[in-house]
């Protein structure tokens, strides 16, 4: 982790401590005597600032959780830089990395356009209308029915993991998928071959 990361992560920590310090000291100090009674006539103000203290407690608890999550994300970031460039090692070609879409024409353009084979390991097609604005009918129209007819592409390769239910849920998806594909394109059946593989969960690997 960078030494900015952690510095980072040590101040939120010491905003932390330093709120729920002051939280306690306020909640017993005027029995202890470390701190002055609230004067009579005055508790409601004293609720107030302690009500205040607790917020700028939780505040500075969720200031600390996204910091971690920041700092996951950009080690993810980095993990795929870095195999972005080994796989541009051996390609020796320049390889783009894209957002993810946002919209239906952003996804159609990013799953289009494909040529000669296609391998796909630990595919996820669960929940795909969830998409952005993207259906089912759309995505058999738009994308896998032109995919399959073009004479360029040749062959695509699945391989699923099964050992858990979410493989299950995701291979169940796509043969739905396909079905619908295979009406409108008889070609596919000559171009797509599944496997499955159910000694591996789908939700302890990656999706490639």
């Amino acid at each position: 982790m960078e030494l900015r990361s952690v510095i980072k992560i040590a101040i939120r920590y010491l905003a932390v401590l330093v709120a729920v310090v002051a939280f306690i000291f306020w909640q017993i100090g005027p029995p202890l005597h470390w701190l002055p009674s609230v004067p009579k006539g005055q508790e409601e103000l004293g609720n107030l600032l302690t009500l205040v203290l607790a917020f700028l407690s939780a505040l500075a608890l969720f200031e600390v959780s996204r910091a971690f999550d920041k700092s996951e994300e950009e080690r993810t970031l980095q993990r795929t830089s870095n195999a972005l460039k080994r796989i541009e090692d051996a390609l020796h070609k320049k390889v783009d990395l894209v957002k993810s879409p946002s919209a239906p024409t952003e996804y159609i353009d990013l799953w289009s356009g494909f040529t000669e084979k296609y391998w796909v390991y630990n595919p996820s097609y669960r929940g795909i209308e969830k998409k952005p604005g993207m259906d089912r009918n759309k995505l058999v129209n738009e994308v896998f029915v032109p995919r399959y007819r073009d004479p360029k592409f040749t062959g695509a390769f699945y391989l699923f993991l099964t050992k858990d239910h979410e493989g299950q849920q995701d291979l169940d998806e796509f043969r739905t998928l396909m079905k619908e594909v295979n009406k409108r394109c008889p070609q596919i059946s000559k171009k797509l071959e599944i496997r499955e593989l159910k000694d591996e969960a789908a939700a302890e690997n990656p999706e490639v």
